[in-house]
């Protein structure tokens, strides 16, 4: 799907609370290898989070090369080294998909498996991206929206987007929500978070 059609599509479930304040994008840069770029997810303006493949791809490459030389299985080619070595490749996107790294390519894909996933499973997902997307979607509505538990070790942006709807829909964070209270700043007419 091309981009603009697949960014119409996912924005097209976005809340309307958030909808002119919330915005997709993605941009190539032509002077990188193979026109590498990234994806990322613009609040008011100000980038929440981005996906860079050069980034992530860069830091794929250190994490890779730490695991597989503190295992010892430096070789994929050797045969009694293979297993331990796609063992640390599999360690590295596991670790790399906590922290929210990913490749502008896996943003395409994710926003096209968001497209035919319920909200439910959505809310519930592993993917960074897909939670990120869920949280502004419509069909998690005002009521639902006190019961979504946030923990501690999610990603700031994902909390920060939390932060963000609750903010733009006036409810209530209860002081025993597991989030942090969002730090405001008003320019304008509009509360921005910070």
């Amino acid at each position: 799907m091309q981009w603009s059609k697949l960014k119409k599509s996912v924005e097209y479930f976005f809340a309307d609370s958030v909808k002119d304040r919330v915005e997709l994008r993605s941009t190539r840069y032509h002077r990188s290898y193979e026109h590498e770029g990234r994806g990322y997810i613009v609040v008011d303006n100000e980038d929440i989070i981005s996906f860079c493949s050069t980034t992530a791809w860069r830091q794929e490459r250190e994490l890779l090369r730490n695991l597989v030389e503190i295992s010892g299985n430096t070789d994929h080619r050797n045969p009694t080294q293979r297993d331990g070595y796609w063992q640390a490749v599999d360690q590295t996107m596991d670790i790399l998909s906590k922290q929210g790294i990913y490749t502008q390519y896996k943003f395409y894909d994710s926003l096209n498996e968001y497209l035919s996933t319920s909200i439910d499973d959505a809310v519930e997902s592993n993917n960074l991206i897909i939670r990120s997307i869920a949280i502004l979607d419509r069909r998690l509505g005002k009521r639902r929206i006190p019961q979504y538990r946030i923990a501690y070790t999610d990603h700031p942006a994902l909390k920060k987007l939390f932060e963000f709807r609750c903010m733009t829909e006036e409810i209530r964070i209860p002081s025993t929500h597991p989030t942090i209270q969002p730090k405001l700043f008003t320019r304008g007419a509009a509360t921005i978070l910070e």
